[in-house]
Protein backbone atom coordinates (compact mmCIF):
# COMPACT_ATOMS: atom_id res chain seq x y z
CA UNK A 1 0.00 0.00 0.00
CA UNK A 2 1.45 3.74 -0.95
CA UNK A 3 1.15 7.13 0.72
CA UNK A 4 1.29 8.86 -2.53
CA UNK A 5 -1.75 9.94 -4.00
CA UNK A 6 -2.73 12.46 -6.81
CA UNK A 7 -4.28 16.08 -6.36
CA UNK A 8 -5.48 18.08 -9.16
CA UNK A 9 -4.14 22.10 -8.45
CA UNK A 10 -6.42 25.05 -9.03
CA UNK A 11 -5.99 28.20 -8.03
CA UNK A 12 -8.86 30.49 -6.84
CA UNK A 13 -8.66 34.15 -5.34
CA UNK A 14 -4.97 33.65 -5.07
CA UNK A 15 -5.49 30.93 -3.03
CA UNK A 16 -3.67 26.87 -3.90
CA UNK A 17 -6.82 24.32 -3.62
CA UNK A 18 -6.73 20.52 -4.07
CA UNK A 19 -9.01 18.15 -5.91
CA UNK A 20 -8.43 14.59 -4.74
CA UNK A 21 -9.98 12.62 -8.08
CA UNK A 22 -11.29 9.00 -7.55
CA UNK A 23 -9.06 7.48 -10.95
CA UNK A 24 -5.91 8.33 -9.10
CA UNK A 25 -3.96 6.30 -11.92
CA UNK A 26 -5.03 9.83 -14.45
CA UNK A 27 -2.55 12.60 -13.74
CA UNK A 28 -3.19 15.27 -15.16
CA UNK A 29 -0.19 17.15 -17.09
CA UNK A 30 0.92 20.38 -15.98
CA UNK A 31 1.72 22.18 -19.47
CA UNK A 32 -0.66 24.11 -21.34
CA UNK A 33 -0.57 21.50 -24.59
CA UNK A 34 -0.75 18.25 -22.24
CA UNK A 35 -3.70 19.71 -20.40
CA UNK A 36 -5.57 20.50 -23.65
CA UNK A 37 -5.10 16.47 -24.85
CA UNK A 38 -6.20 15.53 -21.09
CA UNK A 39 -9.19 17.35 -20.95
CA UNK A 40 -10.00 15.84 -24.49
CA UNK A 41 -9.52 12.04 -24.05
CA UNK A 42 -10.41 11.72 -20.43
CA UNK A 43 -13.65 10.38 -19.60
CA UNK A 44 -15.55 12.99 -18.00
CA UNK A 45 -15.93 10.95 -14.38
CA UNK A 46 -12.33 11.81 -13.78
CA UNK A 47 -13.40 15.70 -13.26
CA UNK A 48 -16.65 14.92 -11.44
CA UNK A 49 -15.82 12.57 -8.97
CA UNK A 50 -13.47 14.45 -6.79
CA UNK A 51 -12.96 15.55 -3.47
CA UNK A 52 -11.86 19.01 -2.49
CA UNK A 53 -9.33 19.93 0.30
CA UNK A 54 -6.43 22.13 1.01
CA UNK A 55 -2.89 20.95 1.05
CA UNK A 56 0.22 21.60 3.83
CA UNK A 57 3.90 20.81 3.84
CA UNK A 58 5.44 19.32 1.52
CA UNK A 59 2.30 19.12 -0.99
CA UNK A 60 1.88 22.91 -0.77
CA UNK A 61 5.76 23.47 -1.21
CA UNK A 62 5.30 21.61 -4.41
CA UNK A 63 2.16 23.01 -5.63
CA UNK A 64 3.74 26.71 -5.30
CA UNK A 65 6.62 26.09 -7.79
CA UNK A 66 4.04 24.44 -10.02
CA UNK A 67 2.31 27.34 -9.87
CA UNK A 68 4.83 29.90 -10.18
CA UNK A 69 6.24 27.82 -12.94
CA UNK A 70 3.12 27.37 -15.73
CA UNK A 71 1.50 30.52 -14.47
CA UNK A 72 1.60 32.88 -11.04
CA UNK A 73 -0.71 32.99 -8.06
CA UNK A 74 -3.18 35.87 -9.55
CA UNK A 75 -3.74 33.48 -12.18
CA UNK A 76 -6.69 31.91 -11.76
CA UNK A 77 -6.93 28.23 -13.10
CA UNK A 78 -6.35 24.33 -12.90
CA UNK A 79 -2.25 23.87 -12.69
CA UNK A 80 -2.44 20.27 -13.36
CA UNK A 81 -1.79 17.46 -10.55
CA UNK A 82 1.24 16.53 -8.45
CA UNK A 83 1.80 13.40 -6.33
CA UNK A 84 1.98 14.11 -2.73
CA UNK A 85 1.72 12.62 0.64
CA UNK A 86 -1.41 11.24 1.37
CA UNK A 87 -1.04 12.78 5.11
CA UNK A 88 -0.49 16.24 3.36
CA UNK A 89 -4.35 16.37 1.77
CA UNK A 90 -6.63 17.86 3.90
CA UNK A 91 -10.18 17.34 2.96
CA UNK A 92 -13.06 19.50 2.98
CA UNK A 93 -15.59 18.38 5.25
Amino acid sequence: MTNKIIVDIDVRNREIRAFKPEDQATPMPNDDAGKTLFWNITPSERFNKRQFGSLRGNALTKARSIVDKYGAINISGIYGSIEIDKNDFVPSK
